[in-house]
């Protein structure tokens, strides 16, 4: 019995040793690009991927980007904590009506479960049903609509870990699968809600590609 409360606690504390290693590496990436550095750095790697300082006087001091994403023209803004990158936004230009806004939203929920690149929770309902209410649900419930995923461990994630954690052979590959999600849970989340105009009833989507790594977590209260 010793022995089998042994070799349960090391495999916990394996476990977890290997969690907290990972979701320190382990970086959520925008167009390829990892969410992380400073502003400057990343603003001018975007750039290099096409997109412009938008020259709208009320965006241009929040240095926004403008180009085009997934076929749609869209704002980009680099958000820091502590002067490291932490959240990249992406935001619609085009704003549209309610019936609109839900099938663009289903239809992003549907290209992010399709992506082999991103893990979501298979229990938990996304789509929006056609009766349901969207301007009622927001301003009536001030429900906030939004979908979340997990973008997966990238190759050479998976080969750090299978670097320093030999240990992770002994898994069954339902239990790596699991981990690997588990990992990236911790360290990153994409996520998108439709906002709304305050004065009329117009939507677009707000993209967020979070690196929880270096968010906001309390150290400077």
């Amino acid at each position: 019995m010793n022995n089998l409360i042994y070799k349960t606690m090391k495999k916990i504390a394996f476990t977890l040793l290997m969690l907290l290693t990972l979701s320190l590496n382990a970086q959520v990436k925008f167009l390829g690009i990892p969410v992380d550095g400073t502003k400057t750095e990343m603003i001018s790697k975007l750039k290099q991927k096409g997109y412009t300082l938008c020259q709208d006087p009320k965006l241009a001091e929040y240095e926004t980007l403008e180009g085009e994403f997934n076929g749609r023209d869209v704002h980009i803004t680099v958000v820091t904590n502590n002067n490291k990158v932490y959240r990249i936004v992406v935001q619609d230009v085009k704003t549209l009506d309610e019936t609109d806004i839900k099938i663009r939203y289903n239809t992003l929920v549907s290209q992010f479960r399709n992506n082999k690149r991103y893990w979501y929770n298979p229990y938990v309902e996304q789509i929006l049903d056609d009766d349901f209410d969207i301007s009622y649900e927001m301003r009536v419930n001030h429900k906030r609509i939004q979908a979340n995923f997990v973008q997966k461990l990238s190759e050479d994630d998976i080969q750090k870990l299978w670097d320093n954690f030999p240990e992770f052979k002994e898994q069954d590959q339902d239990t790596q699968e699991a981990l690997y999600n588990v990992i990236a849970s911790d360290s990153n989340s994409v996520w998108f809600m439709i906002a709304k105009l305050d004065y009329r009833d117009e939507y677009w989507i707000a993209l967020y590609y979070d690196n929880l790594n270096n968010a906001p977590n309390g150290d400077d209260l």
